[in-house]
């Protein structure tokens, strides 16, 4: 290397040195005016400044304490989380639910739970009030007699496995004729009926010349409307079936679930039968408040009930309905 380059590179690194040094001054100069609180002429004019405020009247400058401009100001910010209850805050001696952020009742408020359906309704009340009572009474397999609306009440919320599942074996019409099963006992969910009753009846009278009954010494009896006094004086009459009875109620499910917010009546000429003629006939109307009653039963619901004033028709059938309700 000549003396001319040599000369050169001394230079060059003499002249880094010293913007070096200069860099050091400028940054040391400028925290110096951070700390200082030296913003410039351009923060006097600011609204929250020391200056402005002066100039409102009602405040004093000796009121003021603003915190140093090198430490950062804390403030205290509640987070919508909610910490465990034994989860310990770090720094601070009192527990965990004392730090925990205020929540409105609203917001803690449990959800809504969804309203059961009817046919849920219907389908626990048959589980709960007839099958699982009749396991509760009798520890072996039972046989199941339905007439038709019996029928149409069950296969619209059940069925065959959740009756397998109480210990049904076997779903009969009362209106065939059936095999005896006397070592089973016998459910009947049937309409009170002056047929069925006679039949119940029969079954437990025999036929021949020794008599026996159709089924095991264990008898439930569920009739899904009321059952008349006449209809229970007939059955005192059969000492064999009175001595078997386990059960005798009144389920008032005389109605069919289709969906969960809708039934009927499985009365297909209902509707022409009232207003084909004047006069409406008294059977007609009984039936249709009788069945709607167990509606109202098995929902556990005391309804008001409108109607057009100027129809005698359903005068007469809110008239009779609140007449049934009220017995």
């Amino acid at each position: 290397m000549s003396s001319k380059e040599y000369g050169q590179s001394v230079r060059r690194t003499a002249r880094k040195k010293q913007d070096r040094v200069d860099g050091d001054n400028r940054s040391a100069s400028i925290a110096s005016d951070f700390n200082n609180g030296d913003q410039g002429p351009q923060r006097s004019n600011f609204p929250g400044s020391a200056s402005a405020i002066q100039s409102m009247p009602g405040l004093q400058p000796s009121s003021l304490k603003s915190p140093a401009r090198h430490q950062p100001q804390q403030r205290n910010v509640s987070l919508p989380v909610q910490l465990p209850s034994k989860t310990p805050i770090k720094g601070s001696t009192a527990s965990a639910s004392a730090n925990r952020p205020a929540f409105s009742s609203s917001v803690l408020s449990a959800p809504s739970v969804p309203q059961e359906g009817l046919r849920e309704i219907v389908k626990r009340r048959l589980l709960e009030d007839v099958f699982q009572s009749c396991m509760e009474k009798w520890k072996g397999w039972t046989v199941c007699v339905v007439d038709e609306p019996g029928m149409r009440v069950m296969s619209n919320v059940m069925g065959m496995y959740d009756l397998m599942e109480q210990r049904v074996t076997l779903v009969e019409s009362i209106t065939k004729k059936r095999a005896p099963f006397r070592e089973m006992a016998v459910v009947y969910v049937i309409s009170p009926t002056q047929e069925n009753i006679s039949q119940i009846i029969q079954d437990y009278s025999g036929q021949g010349a020794k008599p026996q009954p159709l089924y095991g010494p264990a008898v439930f009896i569920y009739t899904l409307n009321k059952l008349p006094q006449q209809f229970l004086e007939q059955i005192k009459t059969c000492r064999p079936l009175v001595k078997s009875i386990r059960a005798l109620r009144e389920i008032n499910m005389d109605f069919v679930a289709k969906e969960n917010r809708a039934f009927h009546f499985d009365m297909r000429t209902s509707i022409k039968d009232l207003f084909s003629s004047r006069s409406s006939s008294p059977f007609l109307l009984a039936t249709i408040v009788e069945k709607l009653v167990t509606v109202c039963a098995t929902l556990n619901e005391y309804p008001h009930v409108r109607y057009p004033a100027n129809s005698s028709l359903c005068q007469e059938l809110a008239e009779a309905f609140h007449r049934q309700m009220n017995e």
